[in-house]
This record gives structure tokens, C-alpha cells and sequence, in this order.
């Protein structure tokens, strides 16, 4: 997933070195491995969830890679210039302070894990993402948005596809 500036003129390209990867987790839950993947000074700060699509129940866990330290909530509570837009942040986490030396820089990743809510799966995930009701905010000098049209990462795609031989599979010996 990629994300576009949301409020400004003559913006850099800077938020198409910032990824997003659905990671599937346990029955029931799911992380958002953020990568800042480019080489150009960006410090992500903050990760922000507007769940219209209610397809998420509870942010359990944040797991910091090597140089990050994020944690649940934390300030300022919405996306920068979200407001503009109406992405209402429902969840967040923000690195620590001093946010410059624990943010996500270029080669450093943070996931965000989730319990999804009830009788919700990783397909409703991906369907609220594609459709814009599940919206992914970053700070990162300026705020940025995921774009919808989500397309999973192979990895996603086979554990979904061999979910679904597996259900068939089942199926068919009863």
C-alpha cells in the first residue's frame, strides 16, 4: 500500500518511499507493518487507523524493529491535516520522545497488530482497505494518506488462497 500527501502544493514524492503490509497474525488478528523504504530523509512519527468499516476491535500490540520505539497512543491525536479530510483517527501510535531518534527512518519498520472485530477476517480487512472505509494516516513532516485500491502482498494472496483450498478441501470429506 502507498500513501499520498494530503495537504500541500508542489509536495516531493516523499510518501511513495512509505509501505504498508497487511501481515495475517492468529485467528482473529492482523498487523500493519509500516516500511519507510526510500533513501530520502523521512521520519515517520505517528500511525493512525480511521475505521469506518468497524472491522477492527483493539490495537494490542505495537512491535518495534531495531532503532524504533512506537507505542499506543501518544500525541497529536490525528493524522497532520486530517481534519481537512475527515479521517478521524479511532487508533494510533506514536513514537517516543525524542520522536526524530525513535520514528521510522528509511530502512527501519514498525508493525501495528490488531484483534479484528467479531466475525471479521482478514477479507473484510482487505475489502474495507480497497473501498476507503479502513484509512491509514503517517506523520511524517507532513501527513500522509493510504491510497485505496489495496492489492495484498503475494505472501497475503497465497495464505488466502490456501486458506480457501483448505475450506474446499473440508468441504469436501463431509
Amino acid at each position: 500500500m502507498s500513501f499520498q500527501a494530503i495537504d500541500c502544493n508542489n509536495c516531493s514524492t516523499l510518501g511513495s518511499q512509505l509501505g504498508v503490509t497487511l501481515v495475517p497474525l492468529a485467528s482473529g488478528r492482523v498487523g500493519f507493518l509500516l516500511s519507510n523504504v526510500g533513501s530520502e530523509s523521512l521520519n515517520a512519527t505517528g500511525v493512525y487507523f480511521d475505521d469506518a468499516a468497524n472491522v477492527l476491535a483493539d490495537l494490542f500490540d505495537v512491535t518495534d524493529f531495531s532503532g524504533v520505539d512506537f507505542a499506543e497512543g501518544g500525541k497529536p491525536k490525528n493524522v497532520k491535516s486530517g481534519n481537512k479530510i475527515d479521517f478521524v483517527a479511532e487508533f494510533l501510535a506514536n513514537a517516543a520522545k525524542p520522536t526524530k531518534e525513535n520514528g521510522v527512518e528509511h530502512g527501519q519498520n514498525v508493525q501495528i497488530n490488531f484483534t479484528l472485530a467479531s466475525g471479521k477476517n482478514i477479507n473484510d480487512v482487505i475489502a474495507a482497505l480497497d473501498s476507503g472505509d479502513l484509512r491509514i494516516g503517517i506523520n511524517a513532516k507532513k501527513g500522509y494518506l493510504s491510497e485505496s485500491g489495496f492489492v495484498p502482498e503475494p505472501s497475503t494472496l497465497m495464505l488466502l488462497a490456501f486458506g480457501g483450498l483448505a475450506a474446499a478441501w473440508a468441504a469436501r470429506r463431509t
